[in-house]
């Protein structure tokens, strides 16, 4: 993101860059217009596109029902190389799915949770508030947290313009894609691997080695 320079509200203003891997490249590859997605063939297309110009991560901040073409998808960008990382989903008092949505749920996938500011999971929360989805507990093995909701948020149309109002695991899910970005930044060219998807499994190790487990 942007330097916070001339920004509002003024206390933003912390002259520090928006966004947890501020080097990055950012390409934008747009799939739909919502986050409610019933087609299938253009989530595959947009990892495929990724695939093709050798991107290192993904962060995808959408989920719905499977398909091979996902799979597929999801198999060949992880065999080239690149870290896939997907909101766990939303629900509110369980509707419409407490569990965890594809493509987060591949095994190949880091599925994207939330955890709260005071350290509780960002589930479980009184009827009719927005929360993450979890488990089944065998899809939880390769889920990780970041904090959600009220984190810095990019105000839609305003460059200047900041919001506290990032909600739900799609602002979960940039956060892990970053510390993945970061660690590659450092180490990614001693990752000397004949077969790129160890790479994935490097940075995967990287980011659940060091992750706080709570104790």
């Amino acid at each position: 993101g942007n330097k916070l320079d001339g920004m509002r509200p003024p206390e933003a203003n912390t002259q520090d860059y928006l966004g947890g891997a501020p080097l990055a490249k950012v390409v934008p590859i747009r799939i739909a217009n919502s986050v409610v997605h019933l087609w299938t063939s253009t989530v595959a297309q947009g990892f495929d596109y990724a695939r093709k110009i050798n991107a290192d991560v993904v962060t995808m901040s959408m989920g719905g029902l499977p398909s091979s073409a996902w799979a597929d998808a999801v198999n060949a960008a992880y065999e080239a190389g690149i870290v896939l990382v997907c909101a766990a989903g939303n629900n509110f008092d369980g509707w419409p799915t407490d569990a965890i949505v594809w493509p987060a749920r591949f095994n190949r996938v880091i599925a994207a949770c939330g955890i709260m500011a005071d350290g509780r999971p960002y589930y479980n929360l009184p009827n009719w508030i927005m929360q993450g989805n979890i488990g089944p507990p065998s899809a939880m093995t390769t889920a990780m947290a970041a904090f959600t909701p009220n984190i810095t948020w990019a105000k839609i149309g305003c460059s200047n313009t900041i919001d506290l109002d990032g909600a739900g695991t799609s602002s979960a899910t940039p956060q892990i894609a970053a510390a993945a970005a970061l660690w590659l930044r450092k180490h990614k060219a001693a990752l000397n691997y004949a077969e790129p998807w160890k790479r994935v499994e490097a940075v995967r190790k990287a980011l659940f080695d060091s992750a706080d487990r709570g104790g």
